[in-house]
């Protein structure tokens, strides 16, 4: 079989995949994880957009398939398949097809927890499936294409998950998921060090961690990147096996001090990335901290010998850190040979392998399909350029607008090196906030704030694409401001770019006709 083989499998084939990069690093998981766990990490992601995702499948009867899943066979058993990608999707039919025990699943554990309504309405919908719909589901064959190794996927793993649609559609991944997947550690590790060294109580520490990781890791970025924060504790990085880790050389003691309680005040928002958005005010702000701790810059300080690793270290002092025992998080490439599947082999027979893909949906009964393989996704050249904006911002006769959307969309992208994927990056970030000004947005106010669900519907968008395009500006600020700020991090997906670019033009033109409407009424 080739990489680029198209295969219908059935439900039962297809293992969730350890290494997803939502949950591995997370949740320390490994081929030996159970399918059960990984169902719940799955539907932990976003609980309600996996109900939204459940009840999608059983009013249509069947699965909506976009494109087909991403698969790779299993080194140990040769008639399982790992999916790629898709587990999300893979986790719901399995679960209405009663392939996964929904008594264990709807249960919390120690690692993972639900809210009690969320498993009172998933346990309820589940009891109301019926025998018919359990059959016709698992008699369902899903299109999947099949890659030879992880590292053949990973362009169009990366290129695939830029939309949700509510919850029916893939799912973005996390500012650390991604980061993860790109090979930089920095945040992962640093939170791996306050996990084993602070002294939280345990129930504590997981609602902070939990808290990093689905909204607090740009603020915690912010305070890592910050110039005066790695000089006071010698702060740089190392290269391992083709990932960025941190390293630090100064006040171990005070360092975690400061980083417990950075994440404390992250998770209780007393600071945000709006509120420490310059170099300056997170100077101020660090600085307050080490007063706290009674040392300056200079004073009380201690040096270690060599450069120390964050998610290696561990204090000496090991009586008040309930978790100092507790296994680093690490980040590693995928070892797939041992998987633990715990799922019955399925026949030979329920599996088809084709060396085409689908006829299209408007091909003709007659027309020959021809036999062609899935290809790379087109590399992206420049930024999409859309000529109503140009034509509006013609309108509102603002100079530097204009002058930005024309650096945006006109600059040559080498996306081999991403040679200027930063830079734009910047760039949106920038246009953004000087089109919401012209809107008349209050300094004080963010632009993804501004550019609220309730705006979004006030210029006539349904509520769950404002919801979708809110989403957008959020992580449309979050990498500029890491980008402008962090020492270290940059932004360089040319790709995923593009598509937030492309996504939010309608909205665009809404906030260009209402600055046009707001100058010529002299608002």
């Amino acid at each position: 079989m080739s990489a680029t083989d198209y295969i219908s499998l059935p439900i039962n084939c297809i293992i969730l995949d350890y290494a997803n990069p939502r949950f591995k690093t997370r949740y320390q998981f490994d081929q030996n994880t159970p399918q059960k766990t990984l169902a719940q990490a799955t539907i932990k992601q976003d609980p309600n957009a996996f109900l939204e995702l459940l009840k999608d499948i059983k009013d249509r009867k069947s699965l909506l398939q976009a494109q087909p899943l991403c698969v790779l066979p299993m080194p140990s058993n040769s008639q399982q398949y790992l999916a790629l990608d898709g587990n999300r999707r893979i986790t719901s039919l399995k679960l209405i097809s009663s392939l996964l025990n929904k008594d264990i699943i709807c249960k919390n554990n120690a690692l993972i927890t639900f809210d009690t309504n969320f498993l009172n309405k998933l346990e309820t919908f589940l009891n109301n499936i019926t025998t018919q719909e359990i059959t016709n589901i698992k008699s369902l064959q899903i299109d999947c294409y099949l890659f030879k190794t992880r590292e053949e996927a990973e362009p169009t793993l990366l290129a695939r998950h830029g939309g949700q649609s509510g919850g029916a559609g893939q799912q973005t991944w996390k500012p650390i998921d991604n980061q993860l997947y790109q090979g930089d550690a920095t945040l992962i590790d640093v939170i791996s060090f306050v996990e084993r060294n602070s002294t939280f109580p345990d129930n504590e520490w997981l609602k902070i961690k939990d808290y990093l990781w689905e909204q607090g890791a740009s603020t915690l970025e912010y305070i890592i990147g910050n110039k005066f924060f790695r000089d006071t504790f010698q702060i740089s990085s190392k290269q391992i096996d083709s990932t960025t880790h941190p390293t630090f050389q100064k006040n171990p003691e005070i360092l975690i001090n400061m980083l417990s309680a950075i994440v404390k005040d992250i998770k209780n928002a007393k600071i945000n990335t709006r509120l420490i958005n310059t170099a300056a005010k997170q100077e101020v702000y660090i600085k307050s901290l080490l007063s706290n701790n009674q040392i300056s810059n200079n004073q009380n300080s201690s040096s270690l010998k060599s450069p120390e690793l964050f998610y290696n270290y561990t204090l000496q002092n090991t009586t008040e850190h309930p978790r100092i025992n507790q296994k680093p998080i690490l980040h590693s490439r995928p070892q797939d040979s041992k998987i633990n599947t715990l799922t019955p082999s399925p026949t030979v027979s329920n599996i088809s392998i084709q060396k085409t893909v689908p006829t299209p949906l408007t091909s003709t009964p007659t027309q020959k399909v021809a036999i062609s393989t899935p290809k790379s996704p087109n590399q992206i050249k420049k930024l999409h350029f859309n000529s109503d904006i140009e034509k509006q911002l013609k309108r509102l006769k603002n100079e530097k607008l204009i002058h930005l959307y024309f650096s945006l969309t006109k600059t040559k992208i080498n996306t081999n090196n991403h040679d200027y994927t930063p830079l734009l990056t910047v760039g949106l970030w920038a246009f953004l906030e000087t089109l919401t000004a012209c809107q008349k947005r209050k300094e004080t106010t963010s632009f993804p704030d501004f550019l609220s669900k309730d705006k979004l519907t006030k210029f006539g968008f349904e509520k769950e694409k404002s919801k979708e395009y809110v989403e957008k500006f959020q992580t449309i600020s979050k990498h500029g401001n890491a980008t402008k700020h962090s020492a270290n991090n940059a932004y360089y997906n040319t790709a995923q770019l593009n598509n937030d670019l492309t996504c939010i033009e309608p909205v665009i033109i809404k906030c260009i006709e209402e600055a046009i409407q707001k100058k010529s009424t002299g608002q």
